[in-house]
């Protein structure tokens, strides 16, 4: 029973501390812009550059912006790259209600426009897919290109991992997560030179703000969208789309591949890449990926 007390007394007082951290990283860590009445967080590296590309993680990261700072400043000697931290996410601000891929969709481009940008590429990893295929749709005029990194399509078996981000909330609300990052290095491209800062940041926010109210409710909603209304819609004939896949993915999802090429429009640039490594192909294949981008853009 004592060893219950004091895990608990550690847990409560690890929260206060850590978010107190938190609070004060806020200030520093990105900007953020009004969404109609709600903070959004957000990151720019090569600002100097005229061609944009707008970065968007996958389902539950917990920061877009530290878990992508490799591949966006690998990618900002000639692109200005804006990464965005979802509400729920990062240290955007949690929104629990009207999480639908038109609201979100368009929250990311209205966060776009008012940095000052109005044309840009638009690149995903994993559950993102479904949002840079909306964008794209639903945005064409502005839109100039779409890049997926093992992007997420319409498929059966993401419903067996619905009540999956229900436990993992659960498990952060009691210190689990906590535990874990004691004896182990987070999931980060590590060969990336990361500030003692930015793990502990990163380290933080899983503790304590990592599968936020709103980040189950995104991945709910995600599921209950694209298996109802999002099967067969396309990307236009007249935006290029260019697709990284992972080997462990298409090893395990089946006709992964298949769903992809059906999702495709009709350019004469449109390319689907197969690359070895995991899901987080840009932790593994971050090279491969800055040189393809590079050759596929211009």
């Amino acid at each position: 029973m004592s060893v219950i007390v004091l895990y608990i007394v550690y847990t409560i007082i690890s929260n206060i501390i850590e978010n107190r951290k938190l609070n004060k990283y806020d200030q520093i860590y990105s900007k953020k812009i009004d969404i109609n009445g709600h903070k959004m967080s957000y990151n720019i590296v090569g600002e100097k550059n005229n061609q944009t590309i707008v970065l968007l993680p996958g389902v539950g990261s917990p920061s877009s912006i530290i878990e992508f700072k490799p591949l966006a400043e690998a990618l900002s000697d000639k692109y200005k790259i804006i990464t965005l931290e979802p509400f729920g996410y990062g240290f955007s601000d949690d929104l629990v209600d009207n999480r639908t891929l038109d609201t979100m969709t368009s929250a990311f481009r209205e966060c776009t426009k008012k940095i000052g940008i109005n044309h840009y590429y638009v690149l995903g990893h994993s559950m993102s897919g479904f949002y840079t295929l909306n964008w794209a749709n639903k945005f064409n005029s502005e839109v100039d290109g779409v890049i997926g990194l093992d992007p997420s399509t319409y498929q059966p078996e993401l419903v067996a991992e619905e009540k999956e981000f229900d436990r993992m909330r659960f498990f952060r609300e009691i210190g689990i997560f906590r535990l874990s990052n004691l004896f182990n290095k987070p999931y980060l491209d590590l060969s990336y030179k990361y500030t003692d800062e930015e793990i502990d940041i990163y380290i933080y926010l899983i503790n304590n703000r990592s599968y936020t109210k709103g980040v189950v409710q995104d991945y709910h909603d995600l599921i209950d969208y694209n298996l109802k209304t999002f099967r067969d819609v396309k990307f236009p004939d007249n935006i290029p789309v260019l697709e990284f896949f992972a080997s462990d993915t298409i090893g395990v999802i089946k006709d992964w591949e298949k769903l992809h090429y059906n999702q495709l429009g009709n350019n004469i640039q449109n390319e689907i890449i197969k690359m070895d490594g995991s899901h987080y192909i840009h932790y593994n294949q971050k090279d491969a990926i800055v040189k393809k981008i590079k050759e596929w853009i211009n």
